[in-house]
């Protein structure tokens, strides 16, 4: 394994997590290539605006003492939700929405760590 991509939304309480995760793979010697933070935005339909869901907790200045790079933001998207919940593939595969680009940035980020 070259590496872990850790992921995580807004809130505290999930950098506890995070904070486990990154603990274990320190551990293990894997080398953490950036965080994802996912649902950290949701974009406003009607004019585009980006609006926090959750309120920002403590996570950036985690992730500036461990310097550890975020790599990417996902939005919010209820859409993605209920297609999961239905059993069908959302519109990220179709809709070229800030949403997608976030998900396709994140994946190349990923894909290509740094030397």
């Amino acid at each position: 394994m070259s590496g872990a991509v850790v992921v995580s939304t807004p809130q505290n309480i999930s950098l506890i997590d995070v904070k486990r995760a990154i603990d274990m793979f320190k551990r293990v010697n894997v080398k953490i290539l950036g965080l994802i933070e996912n649902m950290a935005y949701m974009v406003n339909p009607t004019n585009g605006e980006k609006i926090q869901m959750f309120p920002k907790g403590e996570l950036g200045g985690y992730l500036d003492s461990e310097k550890i790079e975020k790599i990417g933001e996902i939005p919010f998207n209820p859409s993605i939700g209920i297609a999961c919940e239905a059993g069908s593939q959302s519109s990220i595969a179709t809709n070229p929405q800030p949403r997608r680009l976030s998900f396709e940035d994140c994946r190349f980020i990923a894909s290509s760590p740094p030397d």
